[in-house]
């Protein structure tokens, strides 16, 4: 009895069946099938199977016996990527559904029909493809002063294969250099001023000043990563330019809707101008007092002239924009542009006045010859006074020091100036004579000097309660520099005033000094007697005839 209908099992593997074919493929290639079980026995449980299609085109058949699935055409995968199929199991061997009915059936039934399945049939895809860049030819421009590393422009490709196949590598292989005004290569540049990223950003790889107004032409490939490993490539045209060349463009509408639609922009203005025009960055506005308006658009390009290949001055380009204002009028209420001004406003700076430049040429020579003048005389003054007489010279000198020595101030005080010190002060210097010792050493009068000192103040001056008494007179000096050891002279005007010798005065002593009265011979009687003078003034003389201690001067 056929009381039960067939079913198709419902697991993951079967709810949806998923087949797989290759493009490109023969036709007639069987990619899978189908299986519904039917509970009854006999004839009553034999199966057919039939595609429901809501459409003509029926790129699959199915074997309504066994349930195979075949291709029945050669499939392109970037066409299509996947087919959903609908096959129906029933018992009936002859039947036949309608347009109308199939369309029920698919859109009401087959979500909760077991008699139905559900086959998805991917294509796979196959390197059938090669890479193509979005345009054949690229214009674009850098500033002169871009740093390394800043963004030119995209150089896009693209390979409809899907995976690895459609995975693309750029690289650049040529960087053709034009100078300025010339339509011939001067040779490739190596290394390249550019590169470019794997996302096709092409960029700067150095500086570009010493290329300004010079063009590049830059040849850059697109590879594919897998077999066959295809390549296209496209020529890249980089102008370098200064910002003063750039035409800035006011547009009243928003920075989105003005890159879809830049490309006719761009062509509307090089009808006008007869020229190429470059577009080399798209902004939002900045009004006069540096205020950003996002639902305005600043556009700055560059007008490149097609038979030179150079930039066009600004001043130059506007002229012929104007000049087709009324034709451009109905084009820029069309894509509201607002105004048309040069990017950079550049002070107009002042004629020269060559009458003001000579007049602050003479004050400049003026001032130098003032200066000139004054030096020179001050060096004419300096060389007319300098003493010429070396002798003259040596007797101002002398005069100097025996001046100095005839003052009646501490030497120290001089020097100093600290008058607290003033009665606390007592100088030891100690000097030798070699070359006198040895001119003097013969002689039978000769005595070895001392040369220990000790300056004192006159009792009478200082105020003290120790009275030293010596045979001296009293317009003696504040101040008097004793010897130790009496000096040999045969002159009767020695005395304890005497004036200084020239050596002393060579050495620094100043003030009036006197020395030791002197003794003759070697007697004790009379060395006994000098160390007893000078006992009385506070002065300790040792065995051997030397100052040792002053005591108590103040």
């Amino acid at each position: 009895m056929n009381d039960n209908r067939p079913e198709f099992p419902d697991s993951k593997s079967t709810n949806p069946y998923v087949f797989y074919v290759t493009e490109n493929g023969r036709k007639n290639e069987k990619i899978g099938q189908v299986q519904a079980i039917d509970k009854d026995e006999g004839q009553h449980a034999k199966v057919f199977y039939y595609l429901l299609w809501a459409d003509d085109d029926r790129p699959f058949y199915v074997d309504k016996a066994d349930g195979s699935i075949f291709t029945n055409k050669s499939f392109d995968r970037e066409n299509q990527e996947e087919y959903d199929l609908y096959v129906f199991a029933t018992n009936d061997e002859g039947f036949y559904m309608t347009n109308e009915e199939r369309n029920d059936v698919i859109e009401n039934e087959i979500a909760h029909n077991s008699s139905i399945a559900k086959v998805k049939v991917v294509i796979n895809d196959l390197n059938d493809n090669v890479p193509k860049f979005e345009q054949s030819i690229y214009y674009t421009a850098v500033n002169a002063m871009a740093n390394i590393n800043d963004f030119i422009a995209n150089i896009t490709a693209y390979d409809n294969d899907a995976g690895m196949n459609g995975t693309l590598t750029y690289y650049i292989k040529a960087s053709n250099l034009y100078k300025y005004g010339s339509s011939k290569s001067s040779g490739s540049i190596i290394p390249s001023p550019f590169n470019i990223s794997q996302l096709g950003q092409l960029n700067t790889a150095t500086y570009l000043a010493e290329n300004n107004q010079h063009r590049f032409i830059v040849d850059v490939v697109a590879r594919e990563i897998a077999y066959p490993e295809r390549e296209a490539m496209t020529k890249v045209h980089v102008w370098i330019f200064e910002p003063s060349q750039l035409i800035r463009i006011i547009l009243s509408k928003p920075v989105e809707q003005i890159m879809h639609e830049k490309d006719e922009i761009i062509a509307e203005l090089s009808n006008a101008t007869q020229s190429r025009v470059i577009i080399v960055d798209i902004r939002f506005n900045t009004d006069d007092m540096g205020h950003k308006r996002e639902e305005w658009t600043d556009m700055y390009i560059l007008v490149v002239d097609p038979m030179t290949h150079s930039i066009l001055p600004v001043p130059e380009t506007l002229k012929i924009i104007d000049a087709k204002y009324d034709s451009l009028k109905q084009y820029y209420s069309g894509y509201y542009i607002e105004n048309v001004l040069p990017a950079l406003i550049v002070d107009k700076e002042e004629p020269f006045d060559p009458a003001l430049a000579a007049l602050i040429a003479l004050l400049i020579v003026l001032f130098v010859g003032v200066i000139t003048f004054i030096v020179v005389c001050c060096c004419l003054r300096h060389w007319a006074i300098a003493p010429t007489n070396l002798k003259k010279k040596d007797a101002l000198i002398k005069k100097a020091i025996i001046d100095d020595l005839n003052t009646t101030e501490n030497p120290l005080w001089i020097e100093q100036k600290l008058k607290i010190y003033e009665e606390q002060e007592l100088t030891m210097q100690v000097f030798n004579e070699p070359e006198n010792v040895l001119t003097r050493g013969d002689s039978e009068d000769f005595v070895p000097d001392d040369n220990t000192y000790a300056t004192i103040q006159h009792p009478n001056r200082r105020g003290s309660a120790h009275i030293a008494t010596l045979s001296i007179a009293d317009d003696m000096a504040d101040y008097a520099t004793l010897s130790g050891v009496p000096h040999h002279s045969i002159s009767a005007s020695s005395s304890l005033r005497g004036a200084p010798n020239y050596y002393e005065a060579a050495m620094g002593f100043q003030g009036s000094t006197f020395q030791v009265p002197e003794h003759a011979g070697n007697n004790s009687d009379s060395f006994d007697g000098f160390r007893t003078r000078f006992k009385s003034s506070g002065l300790t003389i040792n065995n051997d005839g030397q100052p040792e201690y002053v005591a108590e001067l103040i």
